[in-house]
């Protein structure tokens, strides 16, 4: 896979619209819009209101028990700026520049990269709505199926006020790959 043989979000979006009803469509590539407050855990909600006002939080817990799918959804929230009624805990005003970090490339891909993009195996099916990419999605050259930087449109009020990055690393590329302009950092000011 070359770094260019990405899914097209513009072409499944077009496809998706012509063989799926309104309904089925969304069912399937909305997935946020069924999720709220009943469907996760009471510690998760707690993480998610901390990060009004925690810079840093940590959430825990045992395998299979929602930890990284709860981080999904926020990460989504915040990329796209669409926030559900309930939410309660941070949130940005205006496009951001992410980055989604896992022990390894290949863990990464099959963790916060899947709960993102592609739940039900099929690209925007994840947290992030089909709807929101904005271009096509930029793959880690070598054929892993592993996302180098994704971009997503960011709304404000429902206005669109640009354009989300969102991109992956993983601590096996050592802290060089980690570190930034300081440019980089002024994210939100």
């Amino acid at each position: 896979m070359a770094i260019d043989d990405g899914p097209d979000p513009a072409r499944l979006l077009k496809l998706a619209r012509q063989s799926l009803s309104s309904a089925e469509f969304r069912r399937k590539y909305h997935v946020s819009d069924y999720w709220g407050p009943n469907e996760f855990y009471e510690p998760q909600l707690r993480f998610f209101a901390e990060g009004a006002t925690h810079h840093q939080r940590l959430i825990r817990g045992g395998n299979q028990t929602g930890k990284t799918l709860a981080c999904a959804f926020e990460m989504a929230f915040h990329i796209t700026g669409t926030y559900p009624k309930w939410w309660r805990g941070k949130r940005f005003a205006g496009p951001i520049r992410a980055w989604v970090i896992g022990p390894t490339t290949q863990l990464t891909r099959d963790g916060p990269q899947r709960q993102l993009c592609s739940r039900q195996g099929e690209w925007g099916t994840g947290t992030i709505p089909l709807t929101a990419f904005a271009g096509k999605v930029v793959m880690v050259p070598g054929g892993t199926g592993s996302v180098d930087t994704l971009s997503v449109t960011h709304e404000t009020s429902g206005v669109r006020d640009g354009i989300s990055t969102c991109t992956f690393k993983s601590f096996e590329q050592r802290s060089e790959k980690m570190q930034s302009r300081k440019r980089a950092c002024r994210v939100g000011r």
